[in-house]
C-alpha cells in the first residue's frame, strides 16, 4: 500500500534530476515530517465518506463494490449521487423554508490512474445510457414511420438530440445547444476534467465556459443565446446540468487557475478524495451479482419515469422539508458557520466561507436525492403531479405525505455536507499548502530564491539546461505561486 509521498516520488516531478550534494539546498520539510503530515491530513481532513446515508436496499450493492472491487467509499457514494441526480433531472424542486433548489450537482473524483474511477462509474451510469439508447431508437422509429406516411423516403432529416442523458467530449456551445433540446437536462461526463479546461483555452467557443457553467449550477434566470444565425432561450425552470468526472491529485491545481475560484466555479464542485493511494484490485474470482445491479437499474429507470419532463417551462414535482427537518438543517448550518469563521487569517476565512456558502445549498439537493431514493423502497411509491407547484405556497399548505422530506433524511444530508465541507477545504489546501508540494519542487524554489532567480546559476546547481530551468519556472510558479514569493 503506497502513501501519497511514494506516489509523488514515482511521478518524478522534476524528471531525472542530476544534483550535486554540494549545490543541493535542503527542502523545508524532511521526508519523515512530510510523510507524517500527509498521513495526518489523510486521516483528519479527508474523512471517510458516510455510505450509511443510503437506503438499506442498496447496502448489498455498496458492500459488493467495497469488498469485491476494493473501490474507495467516496467514489461509490459520489457516483451514486451524480447518477441519481441525472435520473431525476429538472423534474424535481426541493423547498427549504422560503427557497427552492434543483438537484443538479458538480462532482470530481480525485485519484491516481487505476484508482477505480471507471470501475465505479460504468455500472452506476449504465442504466442512464440504456435509457438514452431506448430514447434514440424510439425517435428513429417515429421518424421512419413519419417518412413512410409521407411517402418521402429520399429525405432523411437529422435526428433531434432530445432524450440525451450522458454527454462527453464536446464544446461549451454544443452543451448549451443540447440543454435547449433537453428540458429535463443531462450529465456532462468528463473522464479527465483537465482536457476540458485545456479546450477552454484552445477553442474560441469555449472561452466563456467558466462563467456559463457557474451560472448553470443554480440559475434563477432564463439563459438567452444570441448568435449570428440563431437566437433561443432556455427557461430557468428546466435549465439542468450535472457534472461528473475525475482528475489526478497532481492536476488538481487546474481547478484553481485562470480565475476559476475567483468566479465561484471551483466552489461549486464536490471533491471526493482517494484516502488510500493504491491501485484498485477487483477480485477476478468473484461472481458478478446481477441481482444487486438489477436493484440499482430498477431505481434509475423508475426515477427517470417518475420525474420526467417533456417540455421547457414545466414545473415538475416539489418536495418540502418538514419543520423538524428545518431545525436539523439550521443546527448544522450554525456549526458549519463556526467552522467557516474559524479560519487562521482573512484569506483562509474567505476560502471557508466560499465552501460553506455552496454546501448550504447542496444540503437541500442532497435531501431531495436521498428522499427520492427512499421513496423507491415504499411499495406505494407514487408522486402526485396533479397539484401545481404554484398552489404549494406557505408552510401550512397541505401536500402529499410522500412529498415531505423527514428530518432523518435531512440529517443524512448534513452528514454528506460535513464530508464535502472538509474534502473541498482539503482540495484548496492541497493546491496551496507547501507541505503538500513535492520536495523536489520545494528544493527547486528554494534554490531559485537563494540564487536570486539567476537562471544560469540555478541550471549549474541542478545540472540542467537554462531552457529547462525557464520552463520549470513558468510551470511551477503557476502551480504553486505561494512557494515562489520572495
Amino acid at each position: 500500500m503506497s502513501s501519497l509521498l511514494d506516489r509523488i516520488k514515482l511521478s518524478g516531478a522534476l524528471g531525472n534530476k542530476k544534483t550535486n550534494d554540494s549545490h543541493s539546498l535542503a527542502s523545508t520539510l524532511t521526508d519523515e515530517s512530510l510523510l507524517e503530515e500527509m498521513k495526518k491530513r489523510e486521516e483528519d481532513s479527508v474523512s471517510r465518506f458516510p455510505l450509511e446515508v443510503f437506503p438499506s436496499y442498496l447496502k448489498p450493492l455498496i458492500a459488493n463494490f467495497l469488498e469485491d472491487k476494493e473501490i474507495e467509499p467516496c467514489f461509490i457514494g459520489t457516483t451514486m449521487l451524480a447518477a441519481m441526480s441525472t435520473a431525476i433531472g429538472s423534474g424535481l424542486k426541493v423547498q427549504f423554508g422560503t427557497f427552492r433548489e434543483k438537484v443538479n450537482i458538480y462532482t470530481c473524483l480525485v485519484g491516481y490512474t487505476s484508482s477505480g474511477k471507471s470501475l465505479v462509474s460504468d455500472p452506476f451510469f449504465r442504466p442512464l445510457k440504456e435509457i438514452e439508447k431506448a430514447n434514440e431508437r424510439a425517435k428513429e422509429e417515429a421518424q421512419r414511420n413519419a417518412m413512410e406516411d409521407e411517402n418521402d423516403k429520399d429525405e432523411w432529416k437529422p435526428i433531434d438530440k432530445s432524450g440525451t442523458l450522458m454527454v462527453s467530449g464536446t464544446t461549451t456551445a454544443a452543451l448549451v445547444d443540447l440543454l435547449a433540446q433537453n428540458p429535463r437536462g443531462f450529465c456532462a461526463d468528463f473522464d479527465e476534467f483537465v482536457s476540458w479546461f485545456q479546450d477552454m483555452k484552445r477553442i474560441k467557443t469555449n472561452a466563456d465556459a467558466v462563467s456559463v457553467f457557474t451560472q448553470f449550477w443554480n440559475s434563477s434566470y432564463d439563459h438567452r443565446v444570441d448568435r449570428k444565425r440563431e437566437r433561443f432561450l432556455i427557461p430557468a425552470e428546466t435549465l439542468f446540468i450535472t457534472m461528473f468526472g475525475g482528475t489526478q491529485p497532481d492536476l488538481l491545481h487546474n481547478f484553481f487557475d485562470d480565475k476559476k475560484a475567483e468566479q465561484g466555479f471551483t466552489q461549486r464542485f464536490l471533491f471526493a478524495f482517494q484516502r488510500v493511494y493504491t491501485v484498485a484490485e477487483p477480485d477476478i474470482f468473484a461472481i458478478e451479482r446481477e441481482d444487486l445491479y438489477n436493484t440499482w437499474n430498477d431505481l434509475i429507470h423508475k426515477t427517470y419515469k417518475t420525474y420526467n419532463v417533456y417540455s421547457h417551462g414545466t414545473n415538475g414535482t416539489l418536495f418540502r422539508v418538514e419543520r423538524v427537518g428545518l431545525k436539523v438543517y439550521d443546527e448544522w448550518r450554525k456549526e458549519a458557520r463556526k467552522w467557516a469563521d474559524n479560519g487562521v487569517n482573512a484569506s483562509d476565512r474567505s476560502t471557508r466561507m466560499g465552501i460553506y456558502g455552496k454546501l448550504k445549498q447542496y444540503c437541500v439537493r442532497f435531501a431531495g436525492i436521498l428522499h427520492a431514493m427512499n421513496l423507491f423502497e415504499n411499495p406505494n411509491y407514487r408522486i402526485n403531479k396533479d397539484i401545481p407547484i404554484s398552489e404549494w405556497q406557505g408552510i401550512g399548505t397541505s401536500i402529499p405525505d410522500n412529498h415531505i422530506i423527514p428530518s432523518g433524511t435531512v440529517r443524512k444530508a448534513t452528514m454528506l455536507c460535513t464530508y464535502f465541507l472538509h474534502s473541498n477545504y482539503f482540495a484548496h489546501q492541497y493546491t496551496s499548502n507547501v507541505s503538500q508540494i513535492p520536495p523536489e519542487i520545494i528544493e527547486f524554489a528554494a534554490t531559485l530564491k537563494a540564487l536570486k532567480y539567476n537562471q544560469k546559476a540555478v541550471a549549474m546547481a541542478l545540472g540542467k539546461s537554462r531552457p529547462t530551468i525557464k520552463k520549470w519556472i513558468v510551470k511551477y510558479q503557476k502551480m504553486y505561486p505561494q512557494l515562489f514569493k520572495i
